[in-house]
């Protein structure tokens, strides 16, 4: 499934609260849902994480420094098992 799909999904299935101060880096997150880079292996598609260079693309075009990366990578780490049909970790 590809991941964009996956994170919609999961969106629609579960309700979740978000901190007023982790907003920022949600959004930032959901604006960088085209960024993921997803490997085929034997076994299927597999998601190994975002493309940083399109991260600090992003950044560029909208004229901005990269903000909140430990954040944002931290997200990611939890993302990737989910996005792999791990959701355990």
């Amino acid at each position: 499934m590809e991941a964009v799909e996956h994170v919609e999904q999961w969106q629609q299935s579960k309700d979740f609260e978000v901190w007023p101060e982790n907003w920022p880096v949600v959004l930032l997150f959901l604006d960088l849902a085209t960024q993921w880079t997803i490997v085929a292996t034997m076994s299927g598609a597999m998601t190994t994480g975002l493309r940083y260079d399109g991260v600090l693309a992003y950044f560029r075009l909208r004229g901005e420094r990269p903000r909140y990366m430990d954040d944002l990578q931290a997200m990611e780490s939890a993302a990737v098992p989910v996005l792999n049909g791990r959701e355990d970790g």
